[in-house]
């Protein structure tokens, strides 16, 4: 079981960092609800404006979800058809203050705890390397 390090605090890129405003829905995309496969409700909308490629294939996926230990998050996606740009990040619906967790792997068994990162986090493995917030950063549920 990971353990809970709640002295972690807010970097000054965190704190002074500008929230990004919600963008209206472009002519001619179509929106759509559909189910995954745990039939999870997700919404769909196909032919947005791509940031990279200006051409309208960029499709905005995002679904509510019950994540255990860390509760209601938001999962949101962008892919383009055309150029390949991706981008994705999880967000806690209850904004709670930044958190650290230390996992020591003594076991295969320990390879499949599931981490959860947001695009603001940072993983630190000893002796391997980081993976660092910024700009370009993803979030994802995934295995260690």
């Amino acid at each position: 079981m990971p353990k809970k390090d709640t002295k972690a605090k807010k970097s000054d890129d965190e704190q002074t960092q500008p929230q990004e405003a919600p963008q209206e829905q472009s002519k001619g995309a179509q929106h759509s609800k559909k189910k995954g496969g745990d039939d999870q409700d997700y919404d769909v909308i196909d032919g947005e404006l791509c940031p990279f490629c200006n051409t309208k294939n960029l499709t905005l996926v995002d679904m509510k979800k019950e994540i255990p230990f860390f509760g209601s998050c938001f999962i949101f996606s962008m892919d383009c058809k055309n150029c390949g740009y991706h981008k994705s990040d999880l967000e806690r619906e209850q904004d709670n203050e930044p958190m650290r967790f230390s996992i020591d792997i003594s076991s295969e068994e320990d390879m499949k705890i599931r981490v959860v990162k947001s695009s603001m986090a940072s993983i630190k493995i000893p002796h391997i390397g980081s993976i660092e917030a910024g700009p370009a950063s993803n979030g994802y549920v995934t295995n260690i």
